[in-house]
């Protein structure tokens, strides 16, 4: 960096020496401006070996998520990985769920329609409205579609946001939202008792609890 090193031969035998470099020589002069440059690279041992621990553990983590996936859940329970397999049932049954709830919600728009009623599509929340009594309450929503009246209080941006909390519970829990809002779960037909009113604000959908 700063001279010239290196062994020399004198009297009979090596020895080391060093002469520092001119002030005035460019390469002492280019090592003064930045010294940084001229720094020698440090292994880190420790630090190379926990690195490569870490990145055969991710390729690990990610061949045995890519056989999981693969794996179904008969094969998955046999291989003796029963959360993998309850993972599949439960997806399997969320698919379900969603699938009971898109039925249910285009049968629903389905019978709004034939009644004359007028739907259009709101943030994932299908709107009919309609004079014809075929609806509990202010409005009923079936799987994502919410036939209500034709008055602006019932679709208005707080009710809307009410109802899409009840298409969630629909694709949550598809047929059986039925049986569970009206039965012990959902705690009857008292709004101002029922969870998944609750749950979906009871303020926002009208009630006066």
């Amino acid at each position: 960096r700063g001279g010239n090193s290196g062994y020399t031969y004198k009297s009979g035998k090596w020895v080391w020496h060093f002469t520092p470099k001119s002030w005035f020589d460019p390469r002492y002069q280019a090592y003064r401006a930045n010294p940084s440059t001229y720094k020698v690279f440090h292994y880190n041992a420790k630090a190379a070996a926990a690195a490569r621990a870490k990145a055969e553990a991710a390729a690990r983590a990610r061949a045995q998520a890519e056989r999981r996936r693969r794996d179904g859940v008969l094969v998955s329970i046999l291989k003796g990985d029963f959360g993998a397999g309850t993972e599949k049932i439960n997806g399997m049954s969320q698919a379900v769920a969603r699938f009971e709830s898109r039925i249910a919600g285009e049968t629903y728009e389905a019978l709004a329609l034939v009644a004359g009623a007028k739907c259009e599509e709101n943030k994932g929340l299908t709107v009919c409205r309609t004079a014809q009594p075929m609806y509990g309450r202010g409005g009923t929503n079936v799987g994502g579609t919410y036939v209500t009246r034709k008055e602006k209080e019932y679709v208005s941006p707080k009710r809307l946001q009410h109802e899409r909390v009840h298409t969630k519970q629909w694709n949550e829990n598809g047929f059986f939202y039925i049986p569970q809002y009206f039965g012990i779960l959902g705690q009857g037909l008292n709004p101002c008792h029922n969870s998944y009113e609750i749950e979906a604000d009871l303020k926002k959908g009208g009630y006066k609890c």
